[in-house]
């Protein structure tokens, strides 16, 4: 694990020094197992020194059971049978043992022969274990047998004792080191009841059960060289009493036969052989306490503190440095000013509803270290860190301090490393705690790094900042353990852009991993969602509200997503660089990707392996007729009813060189719509010389559209020769025609999707662009029906676009809003009246957005739903935190959310900014979709001919070919462009290739005669 404890108590004078971890189900019977406990024994931090005072810390109760086991003569306690001898009492020695016990445990004294001692309580106590239900538990805990049993009644709910007689030198045995397992043995306390003729050796039994505990919680003998605390606070040379030795030198000092006089020694020590045991040093109790807390076997339960509490708050005053390297208990809220610094390197607890409070110029560095919740059942505040919106903020780094900033008046600044924060509220809030709304103070900076966040309300929240955000999480777990909350999540972000993810681990949340409006963020790599409710959430309020988001790269570690209802939901995108979605990895989610509403997006080079629930792997719903709206070189297995779905309109999407396998209910590709929105993807899916080439599942089941509710469009595929007998031309029913193209490029899928034009542009590049695609436009109107006239005309379009959205967006980014109006003074059309309207609420020029709002057309009920949100918006931003909405806007923006428009996606996310307003796709009526006369294409004798299979496969694939053809190369190539083997093929007509040492993924395969790609195909290897 990744975190460390830091915790700060102030009780009085004293300071205390803790580690601890544990999950926030507490209780006899709701304590979390040892598998759920998110840290080992190995994150226990080294933050132990000068213990003072205990006395605050949670007292961990270690539920046991007793068990009296008859001996060889049969004999043994008896259960308070009256009658019988007092002195035999079973029920009152175990009881008299439990007690004397905790009293022992609550008042260590000095031993003469250690360095330093323990003092006091030591914050650990015995109670019995009994289920009232259980009808074969007599005695609460207690119980008598003829023979030991196999197992015992509670398991490892309890910590049995095991009292027998065996005539043994020995008092006790525990059943491990260090293990934390779950029984011991007291040896002869019946007999020696009977020898002695006294009752009171259940003080003995006490120590005994103490001792063996000791050894269960990992220490070893106070004489024993090799432990942890020799030589740090315990005199090995004293403990073992012995002339000629100074200490055991193995086992754990088990059966000494170096420290013999130790049973007569002057040790008062816990974990000697000495009469008197009423003693351990710091060392030991650390182990003792923290290994039970820490460890948290099945049969420890956490008693917290649930006040009442002082509410004393702590200042970490201007130009000062401080460190808490000891635990803490914090009752009040903790201040750090301007230009101050605390570091926190241990444990510390913080009382219900208490503070951080990072104020402009300050900050809080947690590195290896703990922050939790000292009441189980209430969870503590937060951290608020103040911000500057006007100022870049601070580099997130931890060495510097706050002191040495040449000016303070910059944003307040949290920096955690290797540390874990549990059970609290909203745990990073970037604004002011005294005045929240206040938007002059957002924008406060968060570093995370190798550090875990357990069962927090939500992790983090982003308020708007329109600078680049220096904000990181880097190797983090955002998880809620068992169901220890609800309404658990993970990072909310409000108008903020560039915070960075990577290598974080997203789990068992109840709403979200990653969520917000009108915000950009970095996801690029190696990030999981795992069991999320919404993996990446995205709302967009307004045309430019946003910036871009990047889930995966190319080159990177794919982040992975599995088991959540909705991996990517977007309502809207950023609309100038767009949602771009990289190599990632998907699998059994309900729906892996879903757009609503006007985008700009990419999907590509992912794999989707989707079983289970799902309806979809991506779903497309109104996405209007942006260009680059692609979903291209994905490969889809074991999907349900269909691969992807286009709902509506989607004139800008192009569906391309993607791998379909498994045939699903209905098509790898399904188009609908309705009566008065139809269903439409462009015009032309792939262009003369740059056909589809989408590999599907069947001829039969490829594309699934209807006459009546779809547009009619051309699906392109590659001539026959050159189409892999995998890559079915469909025949599927729908509204569509295939036209057989020449491909001059089949490995389309191997370039990196950069393009061909790279920035830096000017005004005058833009204009050049824009000729261009008038001049494109005019050669298509004047031949509608030559596809590569239209093809050119979109490729002109693209290219146009890619230089008007980056000089928009560099000029947005640098706020140089007169600059940006410019650049889009010579864009037409009504999508450049909303970009202008957009980017008057960017500049909160909101009289010009109520001009802008004033021209724009209304004439469609959708022009007018658009208008509407407008308004709306326009009243919010004015208001800047402050505005409700009143019943009649709630009314109108749910009536838009609920309708078939493109524009409900921005009344959806207003309703769920203001709102928490949640809203799902729409559900499809999987009719019977009309026949139509299925396209018949012309024979391929390439597909006669050849033959390449398992696909996937694991182990090898068998190539088939033509046994009368001569000089036939295979070459397989990775789809990355890592990897490349060739062979000569023989005249056989069949050959075995091994892929046990290749590399998991996609490749393509070729084979060649003469030079010339004479089949080509596809094939996932898994491994």
């Amino acid at each position: 694990m990744h975190c460390h404890l830091t915790i700060y108590f102030q009780n009085g004078g004293g300071v205390i020094l803790l580690f601890v971890i544990a999950t926030f189900s507490w209780g006899q019977n709701a304590v979390p197992s040892n598998e759920n406990n998110p840290l080992s024994m190995e994150d226990v931090p080294l933050c132990f020194s000068d213990i003072e005072d205990a006395s605050n810390l949670p007292i961990v109760t270690v539920w046991i059971n007793v068990h009296f086991v008859k001996n060889a003569s049969g004999q043994t306690f008896h259960p308070g049978i009256p009658g019988q001898p007092v002195l035999t009492d079973g029920n009152l020695a175990a009881t008299q043992m439990k007690n004397k016990a905790n009293e022992y445990f609550a008042n260590f004294l000095p031993s003469p022969t250690s360095l330093s001692d323990f003092l006091g309580d030591s914050r650990i106590r015995f109670e019995f274990y009994s289920e009232p239900e259980n009808e074969q538990d007599l005695y609460g805990g207690i119980w008598y047998w003829d023979t030991e049993p196999a197992t015992f009644p509670y398991g490892d709910k309890a910590l049995d004792i095991i009292v027998v007689d065996e005539n043994t030198s020995t008092d006790g045995k525990a059943c491990g080191l260090g293990t934390l397992c779950s029984y011991l043995y007291l040896y002869d306390w019946y007999q020696k009841v009977l020898d002695n003729g006294q009752q009171n050796l259940h003080w003995d039994a006490a120590k005994f059960t103490m001792h063996e505990l000791g050894h269960i919680t990992g220490l070893c003998h106070s004489f024993d060289c090799n432990d942890d605390c020799a030589s740090v606070d315990l005199n090995t040379e004293l403990e073992c009493n012995t002339p000629g030795y100074t200490c055991e030198d193995g086992g754990c000092g088990d059966k000494p036969d170096k420290c013999t006089e130790a049973y007569n020694g002057p040790s008062d020590n816990l974990m000697g052989y000495n009469p008197t045991q009423r003693s351990l040093t710091p060392c030991q109790w650390k182990k003792y306490y923290t290994a039970l807390y820490y460890g948290l076997p099945e049969y420890v339960a956490i008693q917290s503190d649930c006040g009442p509490y002082s509410n004393t708050p702590v200042s970490i005053a201007t130009g000062t440095t401080e460190e808490w390297d000891g635990i803490h208990v914090i009752e009040g809220n903790v201040t750090i000013e301007a230009g101050a610094t605390l570091t926190i390197s241990c444990l510390v607890y913080m009382a219900p509803n208490t503070n951080f409070i990072v104020r402009r110029g300050g900050k809080l560095v947690i590195w290896n270290a703990q922050v939790r919740r000292l009441c189980e059942e209430q969870p503590w505040g937060g951290i608020w860190v103040e911000g500057h919106n006007a100022k870049e903020q601070p580099a997130p780094d931890p060495n510097t301090p706050a002191s040495s900033y040449p000016d303070t008046d910059i944003a307040g600044a949290v920096i955690m490393i290797n540390s874990d924060i549990l059970g609290g509220g909203h745990v990073f809030i970037t604004r002011s705690f005294s005045a929240p709304d206040n938007p002059s103070y957002w924008g406060g900076l968060i570093y995370a790094e190798n550090s875990g966040f357990w069962n927090n309300k939500r992790v983090a929240e982003f308020m708007r900042y329109n600078l680049p955000n220096k904000s990181q999480f880097i190797n983090c777990d955002f998880e809620e353990v068992g169901d220890a909350i609800d309404g658990s999540a993970g990072i909310s972000i409000w108008n903020c852009r560039d915070i960075e993810f990577v290598d974080n681990s997203f789990r068992n949340l109840d709403k979200y991993g990653i969520h917000g409006w009108d915000y950009g963020a970095k996801i690029t790599s190696g990030n999981s969602f795992e069991s999320v409710n919404r993996g990446i959430d995205i709302y967009n309020t307004f045309p430019l509200s946003s910036h871009v988001i990047q889930v995966g790269a190319q080159g990177e570690t794919p982040n992975y997503f599995t088991d959540n209802a909705y991996s990517i939901i977007a309502e809207s995108t950023d609309l100038l660089n767009g949602l771009f979605v990289y190599n990632n990895e998907f699998y059994n989610s309900v729906s892996s990707i879903y757009i609503d509403g006007e985008a700009a997006y990419e999907v590509k080079k992912n794999a989707f392996d989707i079983t289970g629930n799902s309806i979809w792997a991506i779903r497309c719903d109104n996405t209007e007729r942006y260009p680059g709206n692609a979903i291209e070189c994905n490969f889809f297995q074991r999907y349900n009813l269909m691969a992807i779905m286009a709902v509506r309109d989607n004139s800008g999407l192009q569906i391309k060189y993607n791998d379909f396998n498994d045939p699903p209910s209905f098509g790898d590709i399904m188009l609908t719509g309705s009566a008065t929105n139809l269903g439409r993807l462009r015009e032309r899916q792939g262009a003369p010389g740059d056909p589809a080439a989408n590999c599907f599942s069947s001829q039969t089941k490829a594309i699934f559209t209807s006459n009546q509710v779809t547009e009619h469009f051309t699906y392109y595929v590659p001539e026959a020769e050159e189409n892999p007998p995998a890559c079915f031309i469909p025949t599927s029913t729908g509204n569509y025609s295939v036209e057989q193209v020449v491909d001059f490029d089949p490995f389309d899928c191997l370039s990196n999707g950069e393009g061909e034009l790279t920035p830096p542009f000017t005004l005058g590049a833009l204009e050049t662009k824009r000729q261009a695609m008038a001049t494109a436009y005019q050669a298509w109107v004047a031949d509608p029906e030559n596809g590569q006239k239209e093809a050119d005309y979109f490729q002109a379009r693209l290219e146009k676009d890619i230089v008007l959205k980056w000089l928009l967006r560099s000029a947005i980014d640098s706020s140089q809003y007169t600059q940006a109006a410019t650049i889009l003074a010579g864009e037409p059309g009504p999508r450049a009246q909303r970009w202008k309207l957009g980017l008057k609420l960017l500049a909160e020029d909101y009289t010009g957005a109520t001009a802008a709002l004033q021209q724009l057309p209304q004439q469609t009920q959708a022009e007018q739903y658009f208008a509407y949100i407008m308004g709306v918006n326009i009243q919010r931003l004015q208001s800047e935190g402050n505005f409700t909405l009143s019943a009649s806007q709630e009314n109108q923006l749910l009536e838009i959310a609920h309708s078939e428009s493109s524009y409900r996606s921005y009344a959806r996310s207003l309703l769920n900014l203001l709102k928490g307003a949640l809203f799902e796709p729409d559900e499809i009526s999987f009719e019977e979709y009309e026949e139509q006369q299925p396209f018949q294409p012309p024979a391929s004798s390439s597909a006669l001919k050849y033959k390449i299979y398992p696909n996937p496969t694991h182990e090898q694939i068998l190539i088939q070919y033509p046994y009368e053809e001569a000089q036939l190369i295979l070459d397989v190539t990775a789809v990355t462009g890592t990897f490349s083997h060739r062979i000569k093929l023989d005249g056989s007509g069949s050959y075995a290739l091994d892929t046990q040492t290749f590399t998991p993924g996609i490749y393509i395969i070729q084979i060649l005669k003469d030079k010339r790609v004479v089949h080509l195909d596809r094939i996932t290897i898994i491994h």
